[in-house]
């Protein structure tokens, strides 16, 4: 359970251009030592009398200090509009929430100091989506490692943990990845999930466990994304054995998103296998 936030971001899913960094108030307007992530269940009573949870529930209520007049503009639209959005928070002990397809509502406060009280609230089905999240929990607490979002064990043969494909063959088998390269030269690589992360000087780190390769030249790679989806840096390594493998990144001024990719050779049928994918939060 995260019990107080530091900074939370927001970002509209109907224009994802429109994205709003937040410091949460922990003292001084009333309601503030309040805030808290809640998740209720719903449940259906089925033959024998049992029931059965269905949905859950998940409201987050955050106070903040009132918004500079274009953050305030972008989110009075998103709440007239009711806009989806996607919400990512930072805990004071480095934990993460995200709420995707999430509904914001605000209402102003006023009490010695200009504030913005924000309700969140989305309700999901119960347990791993199995849909188009591909296994992943749209809610998560009480964690450093931003990938624990994703079950990185089971799920889809091709989405395992989130990830997608460019030029490669994809496989995976109890939770290693496999990809093999179709062609030479370009690129060819699995791509994590893009993450919202615009927290200006938080450092994160990328980590995969090699299994075996036979792709020399290969390279992890993490990267940070403006609102337009270009590239405002990266860090990356190369490798040619097996093993653990890190890369780590501050985040920069204009960064909206973050990812890493796995990067594999340079030449048509070169091959490598990973596990235990991580994106965490340094301290």
């Amino acid at each position: 359970m995260l019990n107080q936030i530091s900074q939370i971001a927001i970002q509209s899913q109907t224009n994802t251009a429109n994205v709003v960094v937040l410091d949460n108030i922990m003292e001084g307007v009333d309601g503030a030592a309040t805030f808290g992530y809640s998740m209720t269940p719903r449940s259906l009573t089925v033959e024998d009398a049992q029931t059965q949870q269905y949905v859950h529930d998940h409201q987050m209520d955050v106070r903040v200090l009132r918004s500079a007049a274009a953050d305030l503009e972008k989110l009075q639209v998103m709440d007239a509009n009711n806009e989806p959005v996607k919400v990512t928070t930072q805990g004071i002990d480095g934990s993460v929430v995200f709420f995707d397809g999430a509904q914001i509502v605000r209402a102003p406060q006023f009490n010695q100091v200009l504030a913005d009280r924000f309700l969140i609230t989305r309700s999901t089905v119960v347990g791993y989506s199995f849909e188009d999240e591909f296994s992943r929990y749209p809610v998560l607490g009480n964690t450093k490692d931003l990938m624990e979002v994703y079950d990185t064990s089971t799920g889809s043969l091709l989405l395992l943990a989130g990830f997608t494909s460019q030029n490669v063959f994809r496989s995976q088998t109890g939770g290693v990845q496999t990809i093999t390269r179709d062609s030479t030269g370009g690129l060819a690589r699995a791509i994590s999930p893009l993450f919202l992360w615009p927290f200006v000087g938080t450092r994160l780190e990328a980590q995969i466990e090699i299994t075996s390769i036979s792709a020399p030249g290969s390279l992890l790679l993490i990267e940070a994304r403006d609102g337009t989806g270009s590239v405002v840096t990266s860090a990356n390594i190369n490798y040619s054995t097996t093993g653990i493998k890190t890369i780590a990144l501050t985040v920069p001024t204009t960064t909206v998103t973050m990812g890493f990719y796995v990067n594999v050779g340079t030449t048509a049928g070169q091959t490598l296998s990973f596990k235990n994918p991580i994106l965490r939060i340094l301290p």
